[in-house]
């Protein structure tokens, strides 16, 4: 069963963290260091979600969402943000991110949202 995940954020050391937590959790992870790779992964591996921060240069989070929603809409995507306050969060989960989490942000509540979201699409 395919249970590969996307970290995408323009922080190797945060790349690192969430990938060795969610590596640690018998799950397979790519990580993406900006938009344009992520898309580009999003395509090539096929993952069934992904964790997505939403301020990277270039191409910013939420045109990252839409591309990668429009590619395959049935992949979870949590949105991973330094500003709470930020309305692009809100955003994103209209525009069809099913979750956001607020850095510094908590590893245990990362990891629950992403077993309830594989949970939901029948990869538990």
């Amino acid at each position: 069963m395919n249970r590969k995940l996307l970290v995408v954020d323009d922080d190797a050391a945060v790349r690192r963290i969430i990938g060795r937590i969610l590596r640690s959790d018998g799950l397979e992870v790519i990580e993406a260091a900006d938009g344009d790779e992520a898309i580009s992964l999003t395509e090539s591996e096929k993952p069934v979600l992904v964790v997505l921060d939403i301020h990277m240069p270039n191409l910013d989070g939420i045109a990252t969402l839409e591309t990668i929603l429009e590619l395959d809409p049935a992949i979870a995507v949590i949105i991973i943000t330094g500003d709470a306050s930020d309305r692009r969060a809100a955003l994103a989960l209209e525009r069809g991110a099913c979750d956001f989490i607020a850095k510094p942000f908590d590893l245990d509540h990362l990891r629950r949202s992403v077993e309830s979201h594989l949970f939901l699409r029948g990869y538990a």
